[in-house]
């Protein structure tokens, strides 16, 4: 199996730059005021408007917006 580091990328796509888009948290976890937002250059943004659907300028690279957070069966609901 190869490692990640010896596979070929497509499209100019670098793994190791860093993301224009961050996911600011308000609030406790598990309660109903938990927020998190989406923010491009610290500006609060859509995550399904202001994301483009692309990640590339080659578009061979997707960008994905997943709702369900890593490690856990709940789903976060749009508000």
């Amino acid at each position: 199996m190869a490692s990640t580091s010896t596979l070929p990328t497509r499209g100019g796509y670098d793994p190791k730059a860093p993301s224009v888009f961050t996911a600011r948290k308000v609030g406790t976890p598990h309660t109903l005021e938990y927020r998190v937002y989406t923010e491009k250059d610290g500006v609060p943004c859509s995550p399904f408007h202001d994301v483009p659907l692309y990640a590339n300028e080659q578009q061979t690279v997707l960008n994905m917006v997943v709702e369900i957070p890593r490690w856990t069966n709940a789903k976060q609901e749009v508000c």
